[in-house]
């Protein structure tokens, strides 16, 4: 019979395989919305990003975020505007989803890092939402200046710019949602929260009703085994009596 802590971890991984097949599915269906705001069209992509490195380990930030890019690098429809292939990925705007990558992978990884040291929750999403968008405002930047052609006023003006505002409210969007999502998924998924020695044992836990059954099995015994007193023949109780 599997063990408390093998049952468990059987169930981690069920959740964490299910938890990253959903942050996928987000991360396709973000791209339905697309909102053309000049070269860089606005999309609900960093909004998905920025959840699933404030929920996911980074290992499976990364893979999450890997599996998308590459399906959408094949040709599948799985970017902005509902589109895809190698060329969309190294067209002007690649930078911006390569960037998701490190900043999936480097976000879980410093939000990590700040729980372990007892920091406030709020405060280090908070912390780890802005540099997650800083460093994709630089990938992102960078390339579209190098792609394109630009100087990097032009490029700042064009790509950056424009979506500060809105980046800045799709990272309290995400900060609200993460919460009650790593509440609902609990331990094991988001690895870096519960520490391996919180995994409870087996002796850890009484079946209910266990004790109860044993104690009255107990007495039930006692109660027909014959007592020292009453023990003996029906003879020695006989010559008793005459006696």
């Amino acid at each position: 019979m599997a063990t408390l802590r093998q049952r468990f971890n059987r169930s981690s991984r069920t959740r964490t395989i299910v938890l990253c097949a959903l942050c996928d599915a987000l991360l396709i269906v973000s791209c339905f919305f697309t909102v053309p705001l000049g070269p860089v069209p606005f999309t609900l992509q960093t909004l998905v990003v920025l959840l699933i490195a404030l929920i996911l380990t980074p290992r499976q930030a990364v893979v999450t975020v890997a599996i998308y890019l590459l399906l959408g690098a094949v040709g599948l429809p799985f970017f902005s505007s509902m589109t895809g292939g190698l060329g969309h990925l190294l067209g002007p705007t690649g930078g911006f989803l390569f960037s998701y990558l490190i900043i999936a992978f480097g976000g879980s990884w410093l939000r990590g890092f700040l729980v372990r040291r007892h920091l406030n929750m709020l405060v280090t999403d908070v912390i780890v939402i802005i540099l997650m968008l800083a460093v994709s405002y630089l990938i992102g930047w960078a390339w579209y200046m190098v792609v394109a052609g630009l100087t990097p006023l032009e490029a700042f003006a064009g790509a950056v710019a424009p979506f500060i505002v809105i980046d800045v409210c799709k990272g309290i969007a995400a900060a609200i949602v993460a919460s009650p999502v790593r509440i609902a998924v609990g331990p094991g998924v988001v690895g870096y929260v519960i520490d391996e020695s919180d995994i409870p044992d087996e002796e850890d836990f009484e079946v209910p009703g266990e004790e109860a059954g044993e104690e009255t099995a107990a007495e039930t015994a006692a109660e027909e085994t014959p007592s020292e007193e009453s023990a003996g023949t029906p003879a020695d109780k006989t010559a008793t009596e005459t006696s």
